[in-house]
Protein backbone atom coordinates (compact mmCIF):
# COMPACT_ATOMS: atom_id res chain seq x y z
CA UNK A 1 0.00 0.00 0.00
CA UNK A 2 0.90 3.34 -0.71
CA UNK A 3 0.68 6.32 1.28
CA UNK A 4 0.30 9.92 0.53
CA UNK A 5 0.34 12.95 2.67
CA UNK A 6 -1.93 15.22 1.39
CA UNK A 7 -2.08 17.68 4.68
CA UNK A 8 0.09 20.56 3.11
CA UNK A 9 -1.63 20.59 0.14
CA UNK A 10 -4.75 21.00 1.96
CA UNK A 11 -3.28 23.81 4.30
CA UNK A 12 -2.12 26.41 1.19
CA UNK A 13 -5.46 25.93 -0.55
CA UNK A 14 -7.36 26.89 2.23
CA UNK A 15 -5.08 29.91 2.88
CA UNK A 16 -5.25 30.84 -1.18
CA UNK A 17 -9.89 30.32 -0.45
CA UNK A 18 -8.76 32.52 2.07
CA UNK A 19 -7.06 35.54 0.97
CA UNK A 20 -9.45 35.68 -2.19
CA UNK A 21 -12.49 35.68 -0.09
CA UNK A 22 -10.68 38.54 1.75
CA UNK A 23 -10.22 39.97 -1.78
CA UNK A 24 -13.36 39.86 -2.73
CA UNK A 25 -14.91 41.21 0.58
CA UNK A 26 -12.55 44.50 0.21
CA UNK A 27 -13.06 45.31 -3.45
CA UNK A 28 -16.72 44.95 -2.96
CA UNK A 29 -16.37 47.47 -0.43
CA UNK A 30 -14.29 49.72 -2.41
CA UNK A 31 -17.05 49.46 -5.07
CA UNK A 32 -19.56 50.17 -2.31
CA UNK A 33 -17.81 53.25 -0.76
CA UNK A 34 -17.36 54.15 -4.59
CA UNK A 35 -21.14 53.57 -5.66
CA UNK A 36 -21.97 55.58 -2.13
CA UNK A 37 -19.90 58.67 -3.38
CA UNK A 38 -21.26 59.07 -6.84
CA UNK A 39 -24.43 58.54 -5.46
CA UNK A 40 -24.01 61.26 -2.78
CA UNK A 41 -22.65 63.61 -5.36
CA UNK A 42 -25.66 63.20 -7.35
CA UNK A 43 -27.85 64.42 -4.43
CA UNK A 44 -28.72 68.35 -4.12
CA UNK A 45 -26.23 69.49 -1.76
CA UNK A 46 -29.40 71.00 0.97
CA UNK A 47 -27.06 73.73 1.92
CA UNK A 48 -26.93 75.09 -1.38
CA UNK A 49 -30.19 74.48 -2.36
CA UNK A 50 -31.08 76.11 1.14
CA UNK A 51 -29.13 78.97 -0.10
CA UNK A 52 -30.75 79.27 -3.97
CA UNK A 53 -34.21 78.97 -2.22
CA UNK A 54 -33.52 82.52 -0.04
CA UNK A 55 -32.28 83.93 -3.38
CA UNK A 56 -35.20 83.40 -5.17
CA UNK A 57 -37.39 84.43 -2.52
CA UNK A 58 -35.56 87.68 -2.11
CA UNK A 59 -35.86 88.40 -6.03
CA UNK A 60 -39.72 87.42 -6.01
CA UNK A 61 -39.99 90.21 -2.89
CA UNK A 62 -38.19 92.93 -4.77
CA UNK A 63 -40.44 92.15 -7.76
CA UNK A 64 -43.59 92.17 -5.67
CA UNK A 65 -42.31 95.59 -3.80
CA UNK A 66 -41.55 97.24 -7.28
CA UNK A 67 -45.05 95.92 -8.55
CA UNK A 68 -46.72 97.57 -5.69
CA UNK A 69 -44.90 100.17 -6.01
CA UNK A 70 -45.44 101.36 -9.96
CA UNK A 71 -49.48 99.91 -8.63
CA UNK A 72 -49.86 102.76 -6.21
CA UNK A 73 -47.65 105.50 -8.35
CA UNK A 74 -50.41 104.31 -11.28
CA UNK A 75 -53.35 105.15 -8.91
CA UNK A 76 -52.25 108.55 -7.92
CA UNK A 77 -51.48 109.62 -11.34
CA UNK A 78 -55.02 108.00 -12.45
CA UNK A 79 -56.47 109.90 -9.44
CA UNK A 80 -55.20 113.05 -10.49
CA UNK A 81 -56.54 112.59 -13.95
CA UNK A 82 -59.88 111.79 -13.08
CA UNK A 83 -60.48 114.80 -10.74
CA UNK A 84 -58.60 116.99 -13.30
CA UNK A 85 -61.69 115.33 -15.96
CA UNK A 86 -64.29 116.32 -12.74
CA UNK A 87 -63.05 119.21 -12.64
CA UNK A 88 -63.50 120.10 -16.55
CA UNK A 89 -66.99 118.56 -16.97
CA UNK A 90 -68.34 120.66 -14.06
CA UNK A 91 -67.03 123.77 -15.76
CA UNK A 92 -68.47 122.57 -19.01
CA UNK A 93 -71.40 122.07 -17.04
CA UNK A 94 -71.48 125.10 -15.43
CA UNK A 95 -71.06 127.10 -18.97
CA UNK A 96 -73.37 125.07 -20.29
CA UNK A 97 -75.87 125.85 -17.50
CA UNK A 98 -75.08 130.24 -17.68
CA UNK A 99 -75.58 129.85 -21.85
CA UNK A 100 -79.45 128.11 -21.01
CA UNK A 101 -80.99 132.04 -21.95
CA UNK A 102 -84.60 132.61 -23.86
CA UNK A 103 -81.65 133.45 -26.60
CA UNK A 104 -80.73 129.97 -26.36
CA UNK A 105 -83.92 128.42 -25.81
CA UNK A 106 -85.01 130.02 -29.25
CA UNK A 107 -81.68 128.44 -30.90
CA UNK A 108 -83.17 125.33 -29.31
CA UNK A 109 -86.65 125.80 -30.93
CA UNK A 110 -85.03 126.41 -34.25
CA UNK A 111 -82.75 123.49 -34.06
CA UNK A 112 -85.74 121.53 -33.11
CA UNK A 113 -87.73 122.77 -35.88
CA UNK A 114 -84.63 122.11 -38.78
CA UNK A 115 -83.67 119.35 -40.82
CA UNK A 116 -80.41 118.89 -40.52
CA UNK A 117 -80.13 119.58 -36.55
CA UNK A 118 -83.03 118.16 -34.61
CA UNK A 119 -82.60 118.69 -30.50
CA UNK A 120 -80.36 118.88 -27.93
CA UNK A 121 -80.54 115.13 -26.82
CA UNK A 122 -80.99 115.43 -22.38
CA UNK A 123 -78.15 113.65 -20.69
CA UNK A 124 -79.87 110.86 -19.70
CA UNK A 125 -80.32 109.68 -23.53
CA UNK A 126 -76.72 110.44 -24.36
CA UNK A 127 -76.02 107.18 -26.26
CA UNK A 128 -78.82 105.85 -27.33
CA UNK A 129 -80.09 105.83 -31.20
CA UNK A 130 -81.68 108.40 -31.76
CA UNK A 131 -83.73 107.13 -34.43
CA UNK A 132 -85.77 105.54 -31.47
CA UNK A 133 -86.39 109.01 -30.11
CA UNK A 134 -87.66 110.95 -32.81
CA UNK A 135 -88.05 111.00 -36.83
CA UNK A 136 -84.71 112.29 -38.49
CA UNK A 137 -86.71 112.37 -41.70
CA UNK A 138 -89.69 114.37 -40.77
CA UNK A 139 -90.11 117.23 -42.90
CA UNK A 140 -90.45 120.56 -40.25
CA UNK A 141 -91.97 122.54 -42.33
CA UNK A 142 -95.18 121.14 -41.73
CA UNK A 143 -94.91 122.67 -38.13
CA UNK A 144 -94.88 126.46 -38.05
CA UNK A 145 -94.95 128.45 -34.77
CA UNK A 146 -97.48 131.85 -34.21
CA UNK A 147 -96.56 132.49 -30.51
CA UNK A 148 -94.05 132.30 -27.87
CA UNK A 149 -94.46 132.91 -24.63
CA UNK A 150 -92.25 132.15 -21.55
CA UNK A 151 -92.72 133.62 -17.99
CA UNK A 152 -91.15 132.54 -14.90
CA UNK A 153 -89.75 129.30 -16.80
CA UNK A 154 -92.98 128.56 -18.18
CA UNK A 155 -92.95 128.47 -22.14
CA UNK A 156 -96.76 128.47 -24.23
CA UNK A 157 -95.90 127.67 -28.00
CA UNK A 158 -99.14 128.36 -30.18
CA UNK A 159 -98.55 127.45 -33.96
CA UNK A 160 -100.25 125.03 -36.62
CA UNK A 161 -99.43 122.05 -38.27
CA UNK A 162 -100.39 120.08 -41.72
CA UNK A 163 -101.36 117.12 -39.69
CA UNK A 164 -101.55 115.19 -36.06
CA UNK A 165 -98.97 113.34 -36.88
CA UNK A 166 -96.55 116.52 -36.97
CA UNK A 167 -98.28 117.68 -33.55
CA UNK A 168 -96.82 114.43 -32.26
CA UNK A 169 -93.59 114.84 -33.87
CA UNK A 170 -92.85 118.12 -32.47
CA UNK A 171 -93.93 117.63 -29.12
CA UNK A 172 -91.70 114.26 -29.34
CA UNK A 173 -89.04 116.84 -30.19
CA UNK A 174 -89.67 119.14 -27.02
CA UNK A 175 -89.86 115.95 -24.78
CA UNK A 176 -85.92 114.67 -25.35
CA UNK A 177 -84.56 118.12 -25.24
CA UNK A 178 -82.40 119.01 -22.69
CA UNK A 179 -83.86 122.44 -22.72
CA UNK A 180 -87.03 121.32 -21.61
CA UNK A 181 -89.43 119.00 -19.30
CA UNK A 182 -93.17 118.48 -18.65
CA UNK A 183 -94.41 118.71 -22.68
CA UNK A 184 -98.17 118.79 -22.85
CA UNK A 185 -99.88 119.36 -25.32
CA UNK A 186 -102.77 121.43 -24.15
CA UNK A 187 -104.75 121.38 -26.91
CA UNK A 188 -105.60 121.17 -30.44
CA UNK A 189 -107.93 121.73 -32.77
CA UNK A 190 -108.80 121.44 -36.90
CA UNK A 191 -109.45 124.33 -38.69
CA UNK A 192 -111.04 124.58 -42.22
CA UNK A 193 -109.32 126.04 -45.20
CA UNK A 194 -105.82 127.71 -45.39
CA UNK A 195 -106.08 131.02 -46.27
CA UNK A 196 -105.88 129.97 -49.69
CA UNK A 197 -108.85 127.61 -49.47
CA UNK A 198 -106.77 124.78 -50.28
CA UNK A 199 -105.63 122.53 -47.25
CA UNK A 200 -106.89 121.84 -43.98
CA UNK A 201 -104.80 122.61 -41.09
CA UNK A 202 -104.76 122.33 -37.28
CA UNK A 203 -104.08 124.66 -34.67
CA UNK A 204 -102.27 123.48 -31.62
CA UNK A 205 -101.09 125.05 -28.29
CA UNK A 206 -98.22 123.25 -26.00
CA UNK A 207 -97.00 124.35 -22.64
CA UNK A 208 -93.88 123.23 -21.15
CA UNK A 209 -91.24 123.86 -18.21
CA UNK A 210 -88.10 125.70 -19.68
CA UNK A 211 -85.06 124.41 -17.85
CA UNK A 212 -82.54 127.15 -17.10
Amino acid sequence: MIRINLLPYKESTLIQWGQRQVLIYVVAVILAGVACYVWAQRLPDPEKKKKALVAQRVQYETRTNEVRASKSCNQRRYRKKIRKANRKYKAIDRLIFSRRTPKYVLRELMRILSEAWGPTLKASLAGKDKRTLFNANWDPTSVWITRFDEKANQLKLEGGAKAMDDIAEFWRRLQVSAYFRKVDLEKFKKVGKTKDGKDTYLEFSIIAEVIY
